[in-house]
């Protein structure tokens, strides 16, 4: 990450990383086995077995976009003589690179905690409605 403060290396090794799909597609199986390619890469594949069947195979692939804005909240270590952000050591905190800025994380966190809290509260009421309902008959 370089800002205006300076420069700072960021090991995503463990990281929640926000990213942007690019691509997520299914491509069938050839017929009898075949080529399976993407790119410059080509995989011959067969059926040993007989006895299994694959359908075909999702492709996936998401980008962290250079130059954007990002949120990283992590540990900061001195590795080398090299400040970088890693994951922390304690498994309770936690590892994020974001898109989003500190405020919108914020603002989602709080509309899942009330959708989570409404829930809790309905399922509460059902659970004493469906206790009288037994009592009474």
């Amino acid at each position: 990450i370089n800002d205006q403060t300076g420069t700072i290396f960021v090991d995503p090794e463990g990281a929640e990383l926000e990213t942007i799909k690019i691509l997520d597609e299914f491509r069938p199986e050839q017929a009898s086995g075949g080529l399976i390619s993407f790119g410059g890469f080509s995989l011959a594949v067969g059926n040993p077995s007989g006895r299994r069947r694959t359908l075909g195979y999702r492709y996936y692939e998401s980008i962290l976009p250079l130059r954007r804005r990002a949120f990283v909240v992590g540990t900061v270590s001195d590795n080398g003589n090299t400040l970088t952000i890693q994951k922390p050591d304690d498994s309770g905190q936690h590892f994020l690179v974001s898109l989003k800025t500190e405020e919108q994380l914020t603002k989602a966190a709080e509309k899942n905690a009330k959708i989570v809290f409404y829930v809790m509260v309905g399922c509460w009421v059902a659970g004493v409605v469906l206790l009288l309902a037994a009592v009474i008959f």
